[in-house]
């Protein structure tokens, strides 16, 4: 639970630290390789993440889960043929809805499908209200986009969620930087 909990919240070094503790209790446990290719997958090593699901999977773990994580993997990379479908049920069935719709967003992002991925926001908002990933990957969306002011608003609004997020402080700055604010930037840019 404290390793999804910290990996949820991006927290990466206490996210290895428990899987660190797992992995003392258990060597060769199932469950820590899941727990591993959670972490990878979010921090965007996704081969890393299919070699652990891989491993996870010849220690006999739920096949249903393993593919489950294969899906999320395949949404965050783009490819959505397979896994959209799949992720939208299991999200019906209340099963990971935030885990999905980061993961389906990342895919809509790669795949230049900004409609879906600012509908898929939009839910995420409404489940959510609290959480600063959504605001977060709208800033990220409206760059893309090369919407500077409401990509800077929405980084403004998820460092008000989460302050003093070094990830949304970089991305912040980079949006001030291409909109011209170089004094802002720069200082951003020093505290990150």
């Amino acid at each position: 639970y404290q390793i999804q909990l910290a990996t949820t919240d991006r927290r990466w070094n206490d996210a290895s630290a428990w899987l660190s503790r797992l992995r003392w209790l258990n060597a060769n446990s199932a469950q820590a390789l899941i727990a591993e290719a959670k972490i990878l997958r979010k921090q965007g090593d996704l081969a890393g993440s299919r070699e652990s699901l891989r491993k996870a999977e010849s220690r006999g773990y739920a096949r249903d889960d393993v593919q489950h994580e294969e899906w999320l993997i395949q949404a965050q990379s783009g490819y959505l043929s397979n896994a959209e479908e799949r992720l939208l049920t299991a999200m019906q069935h209340e099963r990971d809805a935030p885990e999905i719709l980061d993961a389906l967003t990342q895919g809509y992002l790669k795949s230049g499908q900004y409609s879906k991925a600012m509908a898929t926001l939009d839910t995420w908002r409404t489940i959510e209200p609290q959480s600063a990933r959504p605001l977060v990957l709208r800033g990220i969306l409206f760059m893309q986009l090369s919407d500077w002011d409401n990509a800077s608003a929405s980084l403004r609004e998820a460092l008000k969620v989460q302050p003093q997020d070094a990830e949304t402080e970089l991305l912040l700055a980079q949006s001030l930087l291409a909109n011209k604010q170089a004094n802002d930037a720069v200082v951003l840019f020093r505290k990150c």
